[in-house]
This record gives C-alpha cells, structure tokens and sequence, in this order.
C-alpha cells in the first residue's frame, strides 16, 4: 500500500510536470501553485514520507542552472548568518566589508570557491539581486 502510494506521487508530479510543459502552457506561478496543492493535498492524504517525496520529484523539475543557484544562495545566507551568531552572538547588523572580519565569519569553510571573489557584501548583493530576478521570473513582477 505504502510503496503505491510514493509510486503514485511521484506520478502525479510528472503528471502536473509533463502536463504544463507540453499541453498547456501557462505561467510558473500556475505551475507551482499547482504542484503545491497536489503536495499539501498528499501531505493531508497520504503523509509526510510521500510528499516529501512528491517534493523533491518537483524540484527535480527546476532548471539545473536555477537549482545550483538557489542552492549556494541558500548556503551563503545561511553560512553567514550562522557566522554572524558565532562571532557576535546574534544575527543581526552589518556584514563586514574587510577580508580579516570575513575570515572571522568562518564563511569560506562551507560556500563555494568562487563566491570568494568579491568582497562579501557585494557577493550577498549580488545574491539577493539574482535571488529577485528567479522569484520574478517564476512568480512574475509584484
């Protein structure tokens, strides 16, 4: 009973996927909001295990440049965010701007090598920049 359940939500996924990419072709914020009825209603349904599953089947269904983005986004914000909690004991305030002050952030140890270029407040501009430019586009303009 359980494994049916996981085959067919990883159906109805690719049902909802394969639907909008060929027959209909609508909006993202169509698509998505689409996907997420289907996951909440297997979550209600059926349980946790299987939209979880029906999850990672939709974000298998992203762009594999918007994937790699949103994923070192997400590991910068949360890099920096847990070394501003170690070196000042909470997360708010400034980020630094010098070298010395960002090493102290502990940040290099878990992003990517090439988000080190820049000094981090304009990497962390810029992330947030191209952050707006993919919620634009999957959601459209607000």
């Amino acid at each position: 009973m359980k494994a049916s359940r996981f085959a067919a939500s990883v159906l109805i996924i690719g049902a909802i996927l394969a639907l909008y990419r060929t027959l209909l072709p609508v909006n993202n914020t169509t698509v998505v909001l689409t996907l997420l009825l289907a996951i909440l209603g297997m979550s209600a349904g059926w349980g946790l295990a299987e939209a979880t599953v029906a999850s990672l089947v939709a974000v298998a269904g992203l762009d594999r440049e918007d994937a790699d983005f949103l994923g070192e986004a997400a590991t910068f914000n949360r890099a920096v965010n847990h070394g501003q909690r170690v070196s000042t004991g909470h997360a708010e305030g400034s980020l630094p701007t010098s070298p010395a002050q960002f090493e102290v952030l502990t940040v290099k140890r878990w992003t990517p090598e090439h988000l080190h270029e820049q000094r981090p407040d304009v990497t962390l501009r810029e992330i947030r920049r191209r952050t707006r430019e993919f919620f634009k586009r999957l959601f459209g303009s607000a």
